[in-house]
């Protein structure tokens, strides 16, 4: 499964990597399963600080796939963002894509995004928006970027009204159909709080479920 997607800033990562000046409230977080066919695979798990100056968002990611007892797949990621109205500010992060290594950062400007890719110089677009299942900010973009290794990827999105099943009763939920570079199709509940995704990966269909 080298290259399937997951390192598509998908599997996402968590570390604790930038600080927030100010008096910040209590860190809100948690936990979603990786499901594939029905087996947990892996988790994410995503911590969010809040102060007056801005927000960290931290993600955790760690995710393998065996079979007979031989691993045949693995990723880790590690991340870290600094937002502040709804803007993204900066991210870094590190990235093991089953033997496939990316060390990332990237930076806000006026006109747009500096940063770098394994020492490799990157600019994106002001426009940009990471490709992260989370935000529901994401079903306002049409041009994101792979959370892993910086790459645009052109999409188009489309929302509708839908029920899921969480905490072992069915919720009214925002379902988002994402196509293009990056394939998704996500659901937030009333509050646009993340509640579970479907991707597709070499084939196969991958669930993101968040914990109760």
């Amino acid at each position: 499964m080298r290259g399937s997607g997951l390192a598509g800033g998908v599997l996402l990562g968590i570390v604790l990597g930038l600080a927030v000046a100010g008096e910040a409230a209590e860190p809100e977080q948690f936990f979603a399963s990786v499901l594939l066919d029905k087996k947990k695979i892996g988790q994410f798990h995503v911590r969010i600080s809040r102060a007056e100056t801005g927000e960290i968002e931290e993600l955790r990611a760690r995710a393998s796939v065996s079979m007979l007892g031989v691993r045949l797949y693995e990723f880790t990621h590690d991340l870290t963002q600094t937002w502040r109205a709804s803007e993204l500010q900066a991210l870094r992060g590190v990235a093991d894509d089953n033997g496939t290594k990316y060390d990332l950062q990237l930076t806000r400007q006026a006109t747009n995004y500096s940063g770098k890719v394994n020492n490799k110089p990157v600019t994106l677009p002001i426009e940009a928006f990471p490709n992260s299942i989370w935000h529901y900010g994401i079903v306002d973009h049409a041009l994101l970027f792979n959370e892993v290794d910086l790459k645009l990827l052109k999409v188009t999105t489309a929302q509708g009204n839908d029920t899921v099943d969480f905490g072992n009763k069915k919720i009214p939920a925002k379902k988002v159909t994402i196509k293009g570079d990056f394939a998704a199709t996500v659901w937030f509940d009333q509050d646009r709080n993340f509640v579970m995704a479907e991707l597709p990966i070499a084939g196969r269909k991958v669930l993101v479920k968040r914990d109760p």
